[in-house]
């Protein structure tokens, strides 16, 4: 079994390793492996978000998405991927700029994932019954920087 540090920075050194091949590499087996490497880090890292996620994941604005879900979740890895293409075979100015463009686009999407479905709701609590609650209540007793309001009963 792997120590955690590594067990959970592995999607994160899959992008990576899958970036920098992708976009340096000059043998085209070494371009395919880098490909190979950022699709599997971004599957890892969308297998363990969605098994980690203390959001509704059933609620209507969900069902609202046209796409499939698994097209829906890899988005902003594939904008992120587009990104790393046009770095390599582009020269333009124009390119530059839809770089940044995607770059900043794939970030901010899975900085709002992360947040919206990482936090956990008052609902996530209650259907995990009154231990995550009065888990929660210790954890903000201990944290001086906690936001949430103290009290005694619970």
């Amino acid at each position: 079994m792997l120590p955690k540090p590594i067990y959970e920075a592995m999607p994160v050194a899959y992008l990576v390793v899958g970036s920098a091949l992708v976009v340096g590499s000059e043998h085209v087996l070494l371009f395919i492996a880098g490909c190979a490497l950022f699709i599997a880090g971004s599957m890892i890292a969308f297998f363990r978000s969605e098994f980690r996620r203390m959001d509704n994941h059933d609620s209507p604005l969900h069902k609202l998405v046209i796409l499939p879900e698994y097209v829906y979740e890899m988005l902003p890895f594939s904008y992120l991927l587009a990104s790393l293409l046009i770095i390599r075979y582009s020269d333009s100015k124009l390119g530059n700029v839809a770089v940044a463009i995607l770059v900043s686009f794939g970030f901010i999407r899975l900085y709002q994932r992360y947040r919206n479905r990482h936090v956990p709701t008052m609902k996530y609590h209650l259907k995990q019954g009154h231990h995550a609650l009065h888990s929660l209540h210790k954890q903000n007793q201990h944290n001086p920087r906690s936001r949430h309001v103290r009290s005694e009963k619970l």
